[in-house]
């Protein structure tokens, strides 16, 4: 006889790392493998710097969170903030885990006003440059 199952279930135990979940195609992870040289740069770190963003949340995984938006083709905040609670990719790539509460989706709207398109044109920029060399 099959016993019922719990499909509430509170926990979910992984061993290992998000990023085991996701395949080397997946366009998130291609687009880490060329900023990942960059991550820590001084370069990388410059449009940073400008004083904005709530406390919480670092400023360079508010960038990646939303730089993963727009190579997800998720444009509106809302949407974006949707796709990253349910998507792995999204959260691996943002640096945030399973269970981290994600930032209010104001503060993506409050950076863009801020930085305007300076750091995500150096961003993509990057990433075309690697992906043609």
């Amino acid at each position: 006889m099959i016993g019922q199952r719990n499909w509430r279930q509170l926990a979910c135990n992984l061993c290992g790392s998000i990023r085991d979940l996701l395949p080397d195609d997946q366009v998130l992870v291609r687009v880490d493998a060329v900023l990942g040289l960059c991550r820590h740069s001084r370069h990388g770190w410059r449009f940073l710097r400008m004083g904005l963003g709530g406390p919480g949340t670092a400023p360079g995984a508010a960038l990646r969170l939303m730089s993963a938006g727009f190579v997800s083709g998720l444009a509106q905040d809302r949407r974006l903030m949707r796709e990253a609670q349910v998507n792995p990719a999204i959260r691996w790539f943002a640096g945030f885990g399973l269970t981290d509460r994600l930032p209010d989706r104001s503060l993506s709207t409050c950076l863009r006003q801020g930085w305007g398109v300076g750091p995500f044109a150096a961003i993509f920029t990057r990433v075309v440059q690697a992906r043609l060399a």
